[in-house]
């Protein structure tokens, strides 16, 4: 788990990636959604939170993101199916494809987003503050009023 998480930040802190908001979220949804779908005996209750993130990440992106809480949220509803009404409405291989979809739409928003133009961090001073300290007078060499 360590390993994982540190290989993932590897890259954003080698490139100074500034990690805004969108990206946060972005992250998140993508970790959400992938770990419960490649690791075994992962059920339907472990997408409880990508179920939420997902909807946040469309709030972020609207335009490229609105299907991702659509493809997910049916794959979610309908693997309830068998538990809350007794039988299968749709073929868990169905399911789990619309899954994977949602989670290819996920990674494919979140590498568009670490690739956009303004990743990388400026390392000009702050604008506020000046670039060096001003001259101060050497208190020996000072004449006392």
């Amino acid at each position: 788990d360590v390993t994982g998480v540190q290989t993932c930040a590897l890259p954003i802190s080698v490139r100074r990636i500034q990690l805004t908001k969108s990206r946060i979220v972005l992250a998140a949804t993508l970790s959400a959604l992938l770990v419960p779908y490649f690791l075994p005996s992962m059920h339907e209750r472990y997408f409880y939170l990508a179920d939420g993130l997902t909807v946040i990440s469309a709030f972020y992106l609207p335009r490229r993101l609105w299907p991702l809480p659509v493809l997910e949220q049916f794959s979610s509803a309908f693997s309830y199916a068998p538990f809350l009404l007794g039988r299968n409405l749709i073929d868990f291989r169905i399911l789990s494809t619309v899954m994977l979809a949602a989670l290819l739409l996920a990674l494919w928003a979140t590498v568009q987003d670490f690739r956009h133009l303004n990743t990388r961090v400026s390392v000009s001073p702050e604008p506020n503050k000046p670039d060096r300290q001003p001259d101060r007078a050497d208190p020996a060499t000072t004449l006392p009023r």
